[in-house]
Formats: C-alpha cells, structure tokens, sequence
C-alpha cells in the first residue's frame, strides 16, 4: 500500500535549522550543489540560516527539504512506526519519498 501526504505550507528555514546539525558531517563528504550549500549553512547562527533560507527560490527550497529528509529517512521511519505503535496500531514502513514539483527525490530505505 502507498500513502500519499501533500504539504502545503513548510516551514523550511525551521527544518534547516533542525536538520543541518543532524547531516553536517555527512555533508562534508558529498557533491554536488545543494549538499555544498546545506554545507556552508551548517555553521551559521540560527537567524542567519533562516534569512539565507528564505530568501532562496522555491525550488531550491524544495530541493533542500527533499535531501534533507531522504539523508534522515531512517530516523523519520522509526518514528512514525513508533508513534503507530503507541496508538496501537501495527506499521511497518518500508521507504520514505519526497516528490517537488519539478523532479522526484531519490527515495529513502527503512528498516
């Protein structure tokens, strides 16, 4: 079965600000442009991050939050399966995705 979340609003300098910490290392080690940019983000003082990230076109900002989840998304997994859980309910997710508008991210395995 599939399930299919469409976000409206995203807070996306919030989500940088939360997940660089997370990726900085990883950052590090990669290519490319938007890991290179997250990269450079990644020691900045929380209000800077936010002003260089909002003021960013939209698909950039997209482009951010898709490699930002598809590089977390084992953390997010094992936290909806755990949240599921706690509700009684038996889940097992196997893939975390994100699609922009103009492309579609690589996906992330689970467990």
């Amino acid at each position: 079965m599939k399930i299919v979340l469409e976000v409206g609003e995203v807070d996306y300098a919030g989500i940088a600000e939360r997940a660089l910490p997370m990726v900085r290392d990883k950052l590090r080690e990669m290519d490319g442009a938007v890991p290179k940019m997250l990269g450079g983000l990644a020691s900045l003082p929380g209000p800077v991050v936010r002003a260089t990230i909002n003021a960013l076109p939209q698909d950039s900002k997209d482009q951010m939050v898709a490699f930002l989840i598809n590089h977390n998304a084992e953390k997010l997994i094992s936290a909806a399966q755990s949240f599921a859980e706690k509700q009684g309910v038996g889940l097992t997710i196997t893939s975390v995705s994100v699609e922009t508008g103009s492309d579609t991210a690589a996906e992330g395995d689970g467990q």
